[in-house]
């Protein structure tokens, strides 16, 4: 009897907890759709609509305009000490104005050190050529690339990717790769104490590609202190062919490098000339001085003494102009 009341009392219970369940949900379904009539959805307007269709228009036009962008986009990495780590970004276009760097405020990258000039040097469009095609191809056009002209007095110098830096030949167009390192100059004044302050360099980076996250090191530089740093070698391409033209180059710049070399010694030498010329001069000045003081007093002496015998000649002749009245008035005196 005990077991079957308790399964009775069981019973109950789940039954009382189904239609508890029954009526809370029929609670919930009724409470639904009042919810939803206070509460509707959220409805895009017309104008919503036409702002979101004119920001995708916006961002796929200039997608569209970096894919026909038919230049070339780098970008520059300092290592320099006051600029190590920062950045600049540049886009070249067939007629545009060339990415200058130098001293003048003016220039697209200005650079402070004193052994910059002015307007050092320029990073400039070199156009793409229509390659030949081969049998049953068409004729594709090349990319363009970056080209390094230096227009500086003290020399730049470019270091390919693993490659040596080496002084460019000065006005001549030179390739850039990805990855290549300028600097700035290449030769220092002579004993010139700054060292890498007086100096700047950056890495090229061309195209989309991530920066690296490291600042490029400045390449090594042949040079002994005293002399000036001698230019390297110039990284010069044919226009017909596109070979490295290095060995003549390389003669040209010596013989430059030469001929600078005499032109500073003679320089020094005609500077030297003109010290001890001065020195000379001077120095006869200051022993021509007493002599020019001495001749000068004898000069006044001499005039005071013609002056003071022209006085006396006039006394004399007034003396005897006096008495030659004298004696003409005594005869007349004489004959009355």
């Amino acid at each position: 009897k005990d077991s079957s009341d308790e399964e009775k009392e069981k019973a109950k219970k789940d039954s009382s907890d189904e239609e508890e369940k029954k009526k809370d949900s029929e609670e919930e379904e009724k409470e639904k759709p009042k919810d939803a009539e206070e509460d509707p959805p959220m409805v895009k307007t017309d104008v919503e609509d036409e702002e979101e269709e004119e920001v995708k228009t916006d961002v796929a036009s200039e997608e569209e305009k970096e894919e026909d962008f038919e230049g070339l986009k780098f970008k520059m990495l300092f290592g320099s000490q006051d600029l190590a780590g920062t950045s600049q970004n540049f886009k070249l276009a067939a007629g545009d104005e060339p990415v200058t760097a130098g001293r003048y405020v003016k220039n697209s990258v200005v650079l402070g050190p004193l052994g910059i000039s002015n307007k050092h040097l320029s990073l400039e469009l070199i156009p793409a050529l229509e390659e030949e095609p081969k049998e049953a191809e068409t004729a594709t056009k090349a990319a363009p690339r970056l080209g390094l002209r230096d227009t500086s007095s003290n020399g730049t110098g470019l270091a390919l990717p693993g490659g040596i830096l080496r002084r460019i030949a000065k006005n001549e167009l030179i390739p850039v790769e990805d990855g290549s390192v300028i600097v700035l100059p290449m030769r220092l004044r002579r004993g010139d104490p700054n060292g890498d302050s007086s100096r700047a360099w950056f890495s090229i980076h061309i195209g989309k590609q991530p920066l690296p996250k490291q600042p490029p090191a400045r390449p090594e530089i042949l040079e002994s202190e005293g002399t000036p740093a001698p230019p390297g070698e110039p990284v010069i391409v044919k226009e017909a062919d596109g070979a490295m033209d290095v060995d003549k180059k390389e003669e040209e710049e010596e013989e430059k490098v030469k001929e600078d070399s005499e032109e500073e010694k003679k320089e020094e030498k005609e500077e030297k000339v003109e010290k001890e010329d001065k020195e000379e001069e001077e120095e006869k000045e200051k022993e021509d001085e007493p002599e020019k003081k001495d001749s000068d007093d004898e000069k006044e002496e001499e005039k005071k003494k013609a002056s003071d015998d022209s006085e006396k000649e006039e006394e004399k002749k007034e003396d005897s102009d006096s008495d030659v009245a004298k004696h003409k008035k005594k005869k007349k005196s004489a004959k009355d």
